[in-house]
């Protein structure tokens, strides 16, 4: 490797002297994308011999990113769990105050959306109101409409292999009057059973047709859903409670 007693300049002072984007130096590079391809420069498919841990890899059109392992083979390269993110505060550029930071694709994003397989919510000893769980909008969504959903806490099945998700029992929070001229927004809560699945993405229809099993309504009284009609009458079960429309009567189960 030659060695230059001061600094390099080029003869021509508007050509480059390194031009990154070709990736052939070790320590840093740019590229199109992450993941492997045979038409765009791609982070996985840099040569062997130029990777190194601390490599300084900028994807285009997303954010740069480090390189934190020191074995360098494929397996490790490629995992996106070895490298870190930069920008500013070491995180990447969008988002807003109501986006949490995630991963897509190999890619550190911003994102309104997540999906996770535990949360755990601590509570503080000295002020317990801070594991509160709250559901809220923005400020410029406007005040509540009566019959909004304020929240919604649900469970899903999936079926045909994992492809398809069903509709479960979920509690719906619902403002019952307009919010605009009051202090406190006036709700009910409804718990729902029996959803039914959609067949396809449309997260919008999963539980289209879940039926409400019992209602808390603001003034604190509960309304039991009505069974009868082509619904039947359900399984009688020991301390089971249930009204019967088409007799107008209520139900007690006790023991056989």
């Amino acid at each position: 490797m030659p060695i230059f007693p001061g600094p390099v300049r080029h003869n021509n002072p508007g050509d480059v002297i390194l031009d990154l984007t070709a990736n052939q130096v070790k320590g840093i590079g740019v590229f199109d994308q992450v993941a492997t391809s045979s038409s765009v420069e791609s982070r996985n498919d840099l040569k062997l011999a130029l990777r190194t841990e601390g490599y300084v890899a900028t994807i285009k059109g997303d954010a740069s990113y480090v390189y934190t392992n020191s074995d360098t083979t494929n397996t490790f390269w490629e995992d996106t769990n070895n490298w870190v993110g930069l920008g500013s505060s070491g995180l990447p550029a969008g988002g807003d105050e109501h986006s949490v930071l995630t991963r897509s694709g190999g890619t550190s994003i911003w994102s309104n959306t997540v999906s996770t397989s535990k949360l755990t919510i601590l509570n503080h000893s000295v002020n317990p109101g801070d594991s509160e769980i709250v559901f809220s909008r923005k400020d410029t969504d406007g005040y509540t409409l009566a019959n909004d959903v304020l929240g919604e806490i649900r469970a899903e099945g999936f079926a045909n292999g994992g492809a398809t998700r069903i509709g479960g029992p979920s509690i719906k929070f619902i403002g019952t009057t307009e919010s605009q001229y009051n202090n406190n927004q006036e709700a009910k809560i409804e718990f729902h059973v029996s959803g039914i699945g959609a067949s396809g993405g449309d997260s919008s229809s999963y539980y289209s047709g879940s039926k409400v099993g019992l209602t808390l309504k603001s003034d604190r009284s509960v309304v039991f859903s009505s069974l009868g009609g082509d619904e039947g009458t359900p399984t009688a079960e020991a301390g089971g409670f249930y009204y019967n429309s088409d007799e107008d009567d209520f139900y007690v189960g006790k023991n056989a």
